[in-house]
């Protein structure tokens, strides 16, 4: 946009055009704020209802000469009511490296599975699962239903329980 941001504040231009962060806590605060604002967004769109779906973003990496850093949303908070400092931020490896300020949060079911997203698409800066109305309605099906087959249309995605090997497989055919 046209105004600086606190964001803006931390970031300067290298003479590549990639940013150079300044300060990694401004950076830190500023995408925790962004998810929260993201799945706060989501429920109002009807994206991501009760504390289904999650945002990560993901900073940093080798062409910034530092490391990763993955910015989760926790598991179980009601997205409209997700703070900034209710998000984890971990290394490359899962680590956690800052905790939520809240006590008890869980990361995201969805994390390995992110993981796996970055680690076969170096590029991937975010991923984000949302859940949207039209895959909550499919739930509802009528369990008397005698056939065995479900075909659903116009999803982008559809999300299945998996051991975390297969998940791996499915993801990285899915995406490579």
């Amino acid at each position: 946009g046209e105004e600086a941001s606190e964001f803006s504040a931390s970031v300067s231009s290298s003479n590549k055009g990639s940013s150079i962060v300044e300060d990694s806590e401004v950076e830190a605060k500023t995408v925790r704020s962004l998810i929260a604002q993201l799945c706060e967004q989501f429920y109002r769109n009807g994206w991501a209802t009760g504390t289904g779906g999650g945002v990560s973003i993901r900073v940093g990496g080798p062409s910034e000469n530092r490391p990763w850093r993955v910015f989760v949303a926790p598991s179980g908070i009601q997205k409209e009511d997700m703070i900034g400092d209710d998000i984890f931020e971990l290394d490359m490896h899962g680590k956690v490296v800052v905790p939520p300020k809240t006590p008890n949060l869980k990361q995201s079911a969805c994390t390995p599975l992110w993981y796996v997203v970055y680690k076969h698409r170096p590029t991937a800066r975010s991923v984000i699962h949302t859940h949207s109305m039209y895959a909550q309605l499919a739930t509802l099906l009528d369990r008397t239903e005698s056939t065995n087959v479900l075909r659903v249309t116009h999803l982008e995605m559809l999300k299945v329980r998996l051991s975390a090997r297969s998940s791996e497989n499915l993801v990285r055919d899915a995406w490579i």
